[in-house]
């Protein structure tokens, strides 16, 4: 796999928490096996005053917005990198601090309060994911079977936001052997995923 080559420059800006919650929330949901680099990493892009990421291990895709200043093409970083941009903003105390993310070329940098890191962006075919989300009537299906441990997921990025009171997660059936959408509100994320349902044995 090759890295980026343009020279674009790009800049937003969003908190600390913001971040934290974002990467981190989208990280659940990422392939976790390097046999799959493309997969084994978040796509980040900001435009319209939202920071975007999104994940996906094939069976799963989730993406999640916050607010934020600037725009970001399409950038995607692998896991490892991102767990280094998570450990400079790991800190609460740092939370309303803001965090500048910079791209130029294939080089991106994460700023705040003085830390920072370097990390590049992946020149791969990242799969497009915003045709997939449903747009049509939900309907009543008679029983659904879905993987528990993928399901168990969504608790933890709620747990992420740090709020004491669960906003509850909302699952929308579209019809037998159709993904399952869902929709979380964290404190600072919005987020919408699908979940495939698992063929019963």
């Amino acid at each position: 796999m090759s890295t980026a080559t343009d020279t674009r420059t790009d800049t937003v800006t969003v908190t600390a928490e913001s971040v934290r919650e974002l990467l981190a929330g989208a990280m659940t949901q990422a392939y976790t096996r390097e046999d799959l680099p493309t997969l084994n990493a978040v796509k980040i892009y900001a435009e319209s005053g939202r920071l975007y990421a999104v994940a996906t291990d094939r069976y799963r895709l989730i993406e999640g917005s916050v607010e934020s200043e600037g725009d970001l093409s399409e950038t995607v970083i692998r896991l490892s990198d991102v767990k280094r941009i998570l450990e400079i903003v790991k800190e609460k105390s740092m939370n309303k601090f803001p965090v500048t993310i910079n791209r130029v070329g294939d080089i991106v940098s994460a700023a705040v309060a003085g830390n920072s890191i370097t990390v590049r962006s992946w020149d791969c075919s990242y799969p497009p994911h915003a045709h997939l989300f449903p747009t049509g009537e939900t309907v009543a299906i008679p029983a659904v079977t879905f993987n528990p441990a993928f399901f168990a997921d969504y608790a933890k990025i709620e747990k992420l936001a740090g709020s004491k009171k669960s906003a509850g997660v909302t699952v929308s059936f579209y019809g037998e052997k159709k993904p399952l959408g869902v929709e979380l509100h964290g404190e600072k994320v919005s987020w919408r995923a699908l979940l495939m349902p698992m063929r019963k044995s």
